[in-house]
């Protein structure tokens, strides 16, 4: 079985800019490469230790606006093109944003949806 999958989340390939700050105030800004309900791969310059817990800004950008989904990370792995970061806290609005941005551009809506049902507790109340 592939790492791909093993994986408890789907991923899909997604383009996006991402800004991440450490604990010590480094701030490491990337492309998301690929997103899931759970975490994302950040490919650009910068790296923050393996883990290391780290807010996260997704920025979405559009015609006429601009939104910005903020949780909170823990740096999964490192290599030598970017790093993979889970997501460990994030409020109810975000999730449903993050469900909704994997959940239109995968090629598997059912996964999705059935990864979300069972998954209700990665959310923590506001």
């Amino acid at each position: 079985m592939s790492g791909a999958d093993r994986r408890e989340f789907l991923r899909v390939p997604f383009r996006l800019e991402v800004t991440l700050q450490g604990d010590h105030a480094t701030v490491v800004s990337g492309d998301v490469r690929d997103l899931s309900l759970k975490g994302l791969y950040a490919a650009g310059a910068g790296r923050l230790p393996p883990g290391s817990r780290c807010a996260v800004v997704l920025v979405l950008g559009g015609p006429d606006s601009e939104v910005k989904l903020a949780l909170r990370g823990r740096v999964a792995r490192v290599d030598r093109h970017g790093m993979g970061v889970e997501f460990v806290e994030m409020g109810l609005d975000t999730f449903f944003h993050l469900r909704n941005l994997v959940l239109y551009n995968s090629h598997d809506s059912a996964r999705v949806e059935e990864e979300f049902k069972a998954h209700l507790g990665l959310l923590r109340r506001e």
